[in-house]
């Protein structure tokens, strides 16, 4: 799941645990909160939603067991967990979109594209379905030089090899 973004209008399934739900009555009014504690790499994922985003959940709980819940009548389909690859560069493109490089007003004017769209504009300047499989820290780097953009894309781009060879040889021993 390294290096992916949440797209609009795409549903994405995690599992969350020991929920704790919270009210405050306040004076512009009531508010109802439910907190959950989620995967560090279900994190990296949700955290790349825009902050004004709206969510619609299904939702239903287990005891833990070996068995995959039921969906309630009327919801999604709960679909078979797929077992993904390791990409070649999923750690590099993860740790760049951490560091929100996308929301760079001179990226988004060099991809001709809005913070919403970017992550698609980005995509199609490289022609490929998906960065952590496809492009090379190198090609990216040549790129920014290309388009003339701030040098700290650059270094921003060093620090992200130096991340991924950390998780890589962590991921090895």
């Amino acid at each position: 799941m390294n290096g992916e973004i949440l797209q609009p209008n795409k549903p994405f399934k995690y599992a969350s645990r020991n929920p704790r739900t919270h009210y405050k009555n306040l004076q512009s009014g009531e508010i109802f909160l439910l907190e959950v504690e989620i995967d560090e790499e279900i994190w990296d994922i949700v955290r790349t939603l825009p902050k004004n985003a709206l969510l619609e959940n299904i939702s239903w709980h287990h005891d833990g067991d070996a068995t995959q819940p039921e969906p309630i009548l009327g919801t999604m389909e709960s679909p078979k967990p797929k077992k993904k690859e390791a990409s070649a560069y999923g750690y590099y493109w993860s740790y760049l979109f951490k560091q929100g490089f996308l929301n760079d007003l001179d990226m988004q004017e060099a991809l001709l594209s809005d913070s919403d769209g970017a992550h698609d504009a980005l995509r199609k300047a490289f022609g490929v379905d998906h960065l952590s499989t496809s492009v090379a820290p190198a090609q990216f780097e040549q790129w920014v030089r290309e388009k003339g953009l701030k040098e700290s894309f650059i270094t921003m781009s060093k620090n992200a090899q130096v991340y991924q060879l950390g998780k890589q040889g962590a991921e090895g021993s």
